[in-house]
């Protein structure tokens, strides 16, 4: 079993290296994540060609935004909690692209 991911920024910095290009296909699009509480902050994951780039901060027009707490990311990642299940608990909030939020976790191998 590979190692947890300890905290929020070493998700962000690892997902370009844990990005399934081929699950992505053609997709063209800009997901932006808002993460609250502790070890949270703003992210932009830039999908375009078939390679992702991930950058801080807020985009100011992105496909889809997902807001949820950091430490519920952490625990998705480390498949510790379904995001589908914090999704229909309200503990996930998804403005925008719906289809580009269930097509997201195929996008990455952790």
């Amino acid at each position: 079993m590979p190692p947890l991911v300890e905290n929020v920024k070493q998700i962000f910095e690892r997902m370009p290296a844990h990005f399934v290009a081929e699950k992505a296909g053609s997709i063209n699009a800009v997901i932006q994540m808002d993460l609250a509480g502790e070890q949270g902050g703003q992210w932009q994951l830039l999908i375009a060609d078939g390679a992702l780039q991930v950058q801080s901060g807020s985009h100011p027009s992105p496909n889809m935004t997902m807001e949820l707490s950091a430490a519920d990311w952490l625990k998705v990642v480390n498949g510790e909690a379904n995001a589908m299940a914090l999704f229909m608990g309200g503990k996930i909030k998804v403005k925008g692209d719906m289809s580009l939020a269930l097509k997201m976790q195929n996008f990455f191998k952790f």
